[in-house]
């Protein structure tokens, strides 16, 4: 798992990434996730917003250690394990955020108001949104390095201020993520590399068929044009032999 976020990326401030970077579209891309979660979080309160990210965390927290049991589950029942794996996700996912939601409802009924209060709340709210957004950073970027080979990486991402810190804590999140992860992750690209494999070896074998001249319906068998010695046309008697037989049988009889 550890391995998906990849050594170089996480050279630090003194490193040769920080020597040849500039700002561009992913740094831009990334402080404003972390501003507007901040400012999302100020105006909802501190409390509010913990009990909410709460839930959802708990919730994907859960499905991530209790999908596969649900998908063994209602894989009696549905054939296909993609789709057995997909229902059990989104309903262990949806059962859990709807029971931690209920629960943080009834926490709020028992926080106290005031001047002074809200003013803490929304202070500490503000803090807690920094923090969410550079937790949203790392899960997407530690998404993206699963998904994409090293040789595949934009070169405009390559160059990026922030991304040697946005690899460290994408480095963190890796270590909390369960270990099935990496394995349906490797899966799957394993199943691209073939199929990618498979396709290309279409594509240069059609490829080499054309420059041969040949064709698909080169293969196909033509029927002979030349009768053989069984197909030969009958050898039919014309008009006056056929009336001498006549003849000659009305004379014999």
């Amino acid at each position: 798992m550890i391995a998906a976020i990849r050594d170089n990326e996480l050279l630090t401030a003194n490193g040769y990434l920080m020597e040849h970077t500039a700002f561009n579209l992913f740094d831009l891309t990334v402080g404003l996730v972390i501003v507007l979660s901040a400012l999302l979080s100020f105006f909802r309160g501190f409390v509010r917003e913990v009990l909410s990210l709460g839930a959802w965390m708990g919730a994907s927290i859960i499905t991530l250690y209790a999908f596969p049991h649900v998908a063994k589950l209602l894989g009696h029942y549905i054939h296909n394990p993609t789709l057995a794996s997909g229902f059990a996700a989104m309903l262990t996912f949806m059962f859990a955020l709807i029971a931690i939601s209920i629960m943080s409802g009834l926490l709020l009924k028992f926080v106290k108001s005031g001047a002074d209060v809200g003013l803490l709340d929304h202070g500490m709210g503000l803090m807690f949104g920094l923090a969410r957004g550079v937790l949203i950073v790392a899960i997407g970027y530690f998404i993206f390095s699963l998904a994409v080979n090293k040789n595949e990486t934009p070169e405009w991402m390559k160059g990026s201020i922030t991304r040697p810190y946005v690899a460290r804590a994408a480095h963190a999140v890796a270590k909390l993520a369960p270990s099935y992860i990496d394995e349906l992750a490797g899966d799957a690209k394993k199943k691209a590399e073939d199929l990618d494999k498979r396709l290309s070896e279409d594509v240069k074998k059609k490829s080499t068929d054309s420059e041969d001249g040949t064709d698909a319906l080169d293969d196909v068998p033509v029927k002979n044009s030349t009768p053989s010695s069984e197909e030969k046309a009958i050898d039919w008697p014309d008009a006056e032999a056929l009336k001498q037989r006549v003849d000659d049988v009305t004379k014999e009889k």
